[in-house]
């Protein structure tokens, strides 16, 4: 029997349709997953921006999963309901088979969704990296310049480095953070790593300062998390120095250009 759209409630997270209560609120079958798979696995995810704040609607939903987590938890959705969620193991596994089979035809659906779902993750990324303190020295034309010709680098960078895995598939080969969280410190860093080593001619001045932002990062990391995560931080940023992504620009609805024009 099909779903009633007329039935359908808003998303109290990111305001999709729901069609039932999850968890204690009205949550769409995204967010609900989410919420599960996050308690289940105990994630902790930390904010891309570094900043706890940033926006959760249907579009930027898988953009940071720290501050989609965060708002469930300001919902109150109930946790001890996913960890009592239990059944006979016939009927889990085959719940279990049907839920890999959802999730799948979920995301390829949400990845789709108005063609826009790709464009408001190279949006977000676009606002994190003009805020490095390296483009603080150039001008707009300057900053428009820079983003027209790596922005399938830049873009690359921060889908690598989105705790959620489904985001981190978008580009194939880029596993070397699998398994591991980096905190907002080790993101911003790695950023200017990454924008020095670009080769772009206006950022020459900082090319020195490579040295320095590798020794910042291994002792940040030594001091807060551990020195894997500086060393694949690093094996990453060579990664798509090298490889470039030319063929990231597909998952756009819209050519890099036009997009980067609405910001800067």
């Amino acid at each position: 029997m099909g779903r009633n759209p007329v039935a359908t409630v808003p998303c109290e997270v990111c305001g999709d349709k729901s069609y039932g209560r999850h968890y204690g609120i009205w949550a769409c079958d995204g967010c609900s997953c989410f919420f599960k798979r996050s308690v289940r696995n105990n994630m902790r995810y930390s904010c891309i921006a570094g900043t706890g704040d940033c926006i959760v609607n249907k579009t930027r939903r898988n953009w940071c999963p720290a501050c989609r987590l965060a708002k469930c938890t300001q919902l109150n959705m109930n946790r001890d309901a996913v960890q009592s969620e239990r059944g006979p193991r016939r009927i889990r596994n085959a719940t279990k088979r049907r839920r890999q089979r959802f999730d799948s035809s979920e995301m390829a659906e949400s990845e789709k969704e108005d063609g826009r779902t790709y464009d408001s993750l190279f949006s977000a990324a676009l606002i994190i990296a003009s805020k490095s303190q390296l483009l603080c020295f150039m001008t707009d034309s300057q900053k428009r310049e820079l983003f027209e010709r790596h922005s399938s680098s830049i873009f690359a960078y921060f889908l690598a480095i989105n705790p959620d895995k489904s985001v981190r598939k978008l580009v194939p080969g880029l596993d070397a953070l699998d398994g591991l969280q980096l905190d907002s410190e080790e993101i911003r860093i790695g950023l200017n790593l990454l924008i020095t080593n670009l080769g772009f001619s206006h950022l020459n001045f900082a090319i020195p300062l490579q040295p320095f932002y590798q020794m910042w990062l291994f002792r940040h990391s030594l001091l807060n998390t551990s020195t894997e995560s500086a060393n694949r931080l690093i094996i990453l940023i060579n990664q798509i120095i090298r490889t470039r992504y030319g063929n990231i620009a597909k998952l756009l609805s819209k050519p890099f250009g036009d997009l980067i024009k609405q910001f800067i």
